[in-house]
């Protein structure tokens, strides 16, 4: 995980990796010379993930990674799958409640009418009431929608660019991507 950008998304992989290695390795030298050495091998770096996986940076910032979001944990680290969607959900309805305008939104009979021509009707193709997602439609457009960013893209402009589909989940990203994994 050497190099200049930030890596505290790629921790878990990279542990995972490492691990997935090393098995195969170990069963690939069965009964050969080196084969004592891979269960230690495999058992610290199974000691360093568990440590990665009780700090909430390198989850929040795992799940922040557009390659992966939740999927990393639900095909690889299945036992923390519900964790890391919890600490998600929480961080993101802190921010979004930290983010909130002090003045609430115009309600719906505030608004100026809307020209109502059954003419014109099918070629409104945009919201009459402008504003942000709600949390719920920001996190599930994020986890359901299909990007093409791969695992060692640059996250921080990706999440640059996206920030207006996703204002909170992108202020997130920010914080949580920008930190090197030896910070976390």
């Amino acid at each position: 995980m050497e190099g200049n950008g930030p890596s505290c998304s790629m921790v878990l992989y990279e542990y995972n990796l490492l691990i997935d290695s090393l098995e195969s390795l170990k069963a690939a030298s069965k009964d050969g010379v080196l084969e004592d050495m891979f269960g230690p091998m495999i058992e610290v770096a199974n000691k360093y993930k568990s440590i990665a996986l009780k700090c909430k940076p390198i989850l929040m910032a795992t799940v922040l990674h557009p390659a992966w979001r939740l999927l990393l944990f639900a095909n690889k680290i299945n036992s923390h799958h519900s964790i890391a969607q919890g600490l998600l959900v929480n961080k993101f309805k802190e921010r979004q409640a930290l983010l909130k305008p002090t003045t609430p939104p115009p309600d719906k009979e505030d608004l100026a009418p809307v020209e109502t021509n059954p003419c014109k009707a099918g070629y409104v193709f945009y919201s009459k009431i402008s504003g942000q997602d709600n949390s719920k439609d920001e996190l599930t457009r994020y986890h359901n929608a299909k990007y093409t960013l791969g695992i060692k893209g640059d996250v921080l402009s990706w999440w640059k660019s996206q920030a207006p589909s996703f204002p909170v989940l992108s202020i997130l990203a920010g914080d949580y991507l920008a930190c090197a994994s030896s910070s976390a």
